[in-house]
């Protein structure tokens, strides 16, 4: 019997959700939105969903094997800790909440909680992972661009996105390089506006990493791994890209002077899941059923990685 997926919550991210859900093999049994949320009832309609619920109460009482939680960060965890007496597999949209004390409220040792950090299973994500753990690194980057089409965002908004969105990308630094110590927090601001902030960590091998986030600055994110002699690209973070050597360029008419250029490796591709879906949503819901069926949660976060994420984004934050 194929599983029967609820839903909790019909903002816009919910249909990559409901898509990635329905093509790993769940039934769409139950959806609800805010308090008789039309657009719940919309998405119920377009996706020939068995059910529609005006709340969550009322949703509960109904027939399910998971539940997606997908609702608005001010509202994730009471909900959360209300699910927590059905025991059932609940993927919950990242971060979960913005407060440490929040996290230590729940059980962080539940292992029926897939926290929603979707880029663990981006494809691109899975072969810098498999390159790491089969090789020697000696150096990591990571670029983290916030609000980059806005250079005049309010300090409040800056410290929003580093705890709502920049998490994304800090829960990948455990994921990647396992444990780690915070070695170093600077933050460039002038005249008390936030432009930058520079975080360096070493993980348990006592290899550096270095975290920059910056505001307002026309970047992709991306990921840099320095390996003996190459160098491993995820950038965006979604392409993944190899560098073994230099091409050097001689002079022509239209460029005088000889350049050099590294040489990319092109045999990685792009998974056809990682095309078609919200990438790495399909794998989510993959690792969701897996628990429905009594499995360990293998490549997802669990709540305690999710606090950690959180944890990095605030020390990041710590001289605001």
């Amino acid at each position: 019997m194929k599983p029967k997926l609820a839903v909790i919550g019909a903002g816009s991210i919910a249909r990559s959700h409901i898509q990635a859900a329905e093509e790993a093999g769940f039934i769409l049994q139950s959806i609800c939105g805010n308090l008789n949320s039309e657009r719940a009832r919309k998405i119920s309609r377009d996706y020939s969903f068995n059910n529609y619920f005006p709340d969550y109460k009322s949703l509960l009482n109904s027939d399910f094997d998971a539940i997606s939680l997908l609702t608005n960060t001010e509202v994730t965890f009471e909900i959360l800790k209300t699910l927590g007496k059905y025991n059932v597999p609940i993927l919950v949209e990242k971060p979960v909440s913005t407060s440490i004390k929040e996290f230590d409220q729940l059980d962080l040792d539940q292992s029926k909680v897939l926290v929603g950090y979707n880029r663990r299973f981006y494809s691109s994500i899975r072969e810098l992972k498999n390159k790491i753990e089969t090789e020697d690194f000696h150096f990591a980057k990571f670029s983290i661009s916030e609000i980059s089409w806005d250079s005049n965002a309010l300090e409040d908004i800056k410290r929003k996105s580093v705890l709502e969105n920049s998490v994304h990308s800090l829960d990948l630094v455990k994921f990647l390089f396992g444990n780690y110590e915070i070695e170093k927090v600077i933050s460039n601001k002038i005249d008390d506006k936030l432009y930058s902030i520079l975080v360096l960590i070493k993980n348990h091998q006592n290899k550096l990493i270095e975290i920059s986030i910056s505001f307002g600055i026309p970047l992709n994110n991306y990921i840099e791994v320095w390996f003996a002699n190459n160098l491993a690209v995820c950038k965006p973070i979604e392409n993944y890209s190899e560098y073994y050597s230099m091409k050097m360029v001689p002079p022509s008419q239209e460029v005088t002077y000889k350049r050099y250029i590294p040489e990319e490796s092109n045999r990685w591709k792009m998974t056809e899941a990682d095309h078609k879906f919200k990438p790495g949503f399909l794998g989510q819901y993959f690792e969701l059923q897996k628990l429905v069926n009594g499995e360990p949660i293998r490549i997802g976060a669990k709540l305690k990685d999710a606090r950690d994420a959180l944890l990095l984004a605030l020390t990041a934050l710590q001289n605001e």
